[in-house]
């Protein structure tokens, strides 16, 4: 690996842990009754960041002919279920391009307002999570909250 391309691996792989770890600290401190900008700010780009760092380093292994497939199998198993990290994926996508708002079904957990992100018995059957299946209280009774 040349000096360059380290610097760039690194350093875009530090910017976004950084941002994830932040906006994650804004979402821990997120006191129930937040403004709801700022809440689906922190939630979106805590999934953008989480998201974009697998992807940064499968690019830079792609781009130095390496397997970015093994890299991405490793990121699977770290996820606990085999389908987790794929779930993660499409709850990202879901954010950024459909406008999901993960903090409509928020609740408070101690002091904090957190969210919850939707049982996969609400991704549709194309895959997508489904922007109007969003309400507090049909999502409450299916996850049986």
């Amino acid at each position: 690996m040349g000096y360059d391309a380290a610097l760039r691996l690194f350093g875009g792989l530090l910017w976004y842990l950084e941002a994830r770890n932040w906006a994650f600290e804004k979402m821990k401190a997120s006191p129930h009754g937040s403004n709801v900008f700022d809440l689906r700010m922190h939630h979106s780009l805590f999934f953008v960041n989480l998201t974009s760092a697998v992807d940064h380093v499968a690019d830079y292994l792609k781009d130095n002919k390496a397997n970015p497939e093994a890299f991405i199998d490793r990121i699977r198993d770290g996820f606990g279920k085999s389908d987790d990290y794929n779930y993660v994926r499409e709850l990202r996508n879901s954010v950024v391009h459909r406008g999901f708002d993960l903090s409509a079904a928020g609740t408070p957990i101690r002091l904090s307002c957190m969210s919850c992100a939707l049982p996969r018995s609400r991704i549709g059957m194309e895959g997508h999570i489904h922007a109007a299946s969003n309400t507090s209280a049909s999502w409450r009774r299916s996850a049986g909250r």
